[in-house]
């Protein structure tokens, strides 16, 4: 049986790939077909099947997962038994993430003899993106430096789970070498911002957004992280500019995310309108350092129209009322601002000084200790950061980051860092017993429990490995 470089038979006929693509191309099939024996009908049903195929695959090549699996699904209406088109089914779910009906399809493939070597690079993939590596990682890596035909989607699993489980270094190693394999892809770049953001790169982080924008210019998304970042940045007139011209998309033809900043999906006229809002926000809040409080106050009061509780605008709107002199105004907006943790290290720095402002010593005592306590634990953070992410390891420093995230009350974050260490020492006792004070205080019973037996297990391991040694 013939295999191009995908592992692709041309079942039920070979054909080169993508010949039967032009006119010319299709009538010689159509005459081979009626000429073989199949009558019209049946020449007219391969057609069909043929560019059925063919179209799957180049959707696949341009990660439209859900048209690819369309088209193979018809595929295999007519040809069940095809054990290319059950693989490149599998392939299309695998890469949309649907692991479960992957594997159910690869079964299929390997049923009906269709490569083992394929089968096995896609079952090695569907482990990596569980997020187990495993075993699989140098395999895979390997293929990558060996041309393999799937290399970009190969580096893009790595990049991406390494991404997850914190192995930052890992994770900036495999993005750059994703940079050099797809050099004109936006989503590369933005996601190569988001891994020198773990490092807390500031410049470098601008520098891969202004990239992603450029090659993907509708984005809203990425002009609002740019936006974002050029705030972090303290450039605060570029922001503003990046804001208008977000603004300015927002009113003509943009190309809108499926999910909002924080993960939820919604419709594209709710994804739209919050973008707007949220460049409002952001331009008040880079008025507010270009030191014009009044045209940022009424931005902000716009975005809290919609957005009544959100801590950030609450603060930036006590900014500008202190920026304006109206002092008790301000330290009413900050004490909304700050009714519940976490708190932003600049945000407390501001509301502190409001305090101490408006002369009220025992309130601003109370918030100067909690800075202080704050000031301390990021620091901390931050060096515990670029420790982590340069050594790819340290499960003993994972676990301490994660306690100062959960003190801080940024628990999705301090639990993502102490399971991060149990990736690395599955029997790190202090990890589980972290994990199971969380989850008993969390009235998450079942998880405590698991956790706290994993502690307790690990210290009889660890007593039994002390008492062995000589």
């Amino acid at each position: 049986m013939q295999h191009d470089d995908y592992g692709h038979s041309g079942s039920p006929m070979i054909l080169p790939a993508r010949w039967y693509r032009s006119k010319w191309g299709i009538a010689v099939l159509a005459g081979l077909l009626v000429a073989a024996g199949f009558g019209l009908r049946s020449a007219y049903e391969e057609l069909q099947v043929y560019r059925a195929a063919q179209a799957a695959l180049d959707a696949i090549d341009r990660r439209d997962y859900d048209q690819a699996i369309a088209h193979l699904d018809y595929c295999l209406s007519v040809y069940p038994r095809s054990g290319q088109y059950h693989f490149d089914k599998a392939r299309a779910l695998i890469r949309a993430g649907q692991l479960r009906q992957g594997e159910e399809s690869l079964r299929a493939a390997e049923k009906y003899q269709w490569v083992p070597e394929a089968i096995q690079m896609e079952r090695m993939l569907i482990q990596a993106k569980s997020g187990n590596l495993e075993g699989v990682e140098n395999y895979l890596f390997s293929a990558v430096e060996a041309d393999h035909p799937e290399k970009k989607f190969l580096i893009e699993t790595l990049a991406q789970v390494s991404y997850t489980q914190y192995a930052i270094a890992r994770a900036l190693r495999y993005t750059q070498r994703w940079l050099e394999l797809e050099p004109n892809r936006a989503e590369v770049y933005a996601f190569h911002g988001e891994v020198l953001d773990r490092l807390r790169i500031i410049g470098s982080t601008i520098e891969a957004y202004r990239k992603a924008v450029e090659l993907a210019p509708k984005r809203v998304d990425y002009r609002h992280r740019l936006g974002e970042l050029l705030l972090q940045g303290n450039l605060p007139r570029e922001a503003v500019a990046e804001f208008d011209r977000l603004l300015a998309l927002l009113d003509q033809d943009p190309e809108l995310p499926p999910r909002t900043p924080s993960g939820s999906v919604d419709s594209p006229e709710a994804i739209r309108s919050l973008y707007r809002q949220l460049a409002l926000l952001g331009k008040g809040r880079a008025l507010l350092e270009l030191g014009e409080p009044a045209a940022a106050k009424e931005l902000i009061d716009t975005y809290l129209r919609t957005h009544p509780n959100d801590p950030i605008a609450l603060a930036s709107r006590g900014q500008a009322e202190l920026d304006l002199g109206n002092l008790q105004q301000a330290v009413e907006w900050y004490r909304r601002s700050m009714r519940k943790p976490p708190y932003e290290l600049d945000r407390v720095y501001s509301f502190v000084r409001a305090l101490e402002l408006a002369k009220l010593d025992d309130e601003a005592k109370l918030w100067r200790e909690k800075r202080d306590r704050l000031d301390a634990d990021l620091k901390r953070l931050a060096h515990l950061a670029r420790t982590i992410a340069l050594s790819d390891g340290e499960p003993d420093l994972r676990v301490e980051a994660g306690e100062i995230l959960l003190r801080n009350a940024m628990e999705a974050e301090g639990v993502r860092w102490i399971e991060s260490a149990l990736r690395f020492d599955p029997l790190h006792e202090a990890a589980h017993r972290t994990l199971a004070a969380y989850y008993a205080q969390n009235n998450q019973p079942e998880e405590a429990s698991y956790h706290r037996k994993a502690a307790e297990f690990a210290a009889r391991q660890k007593a039994a490995q002390a008492k062995a040694r000589p």
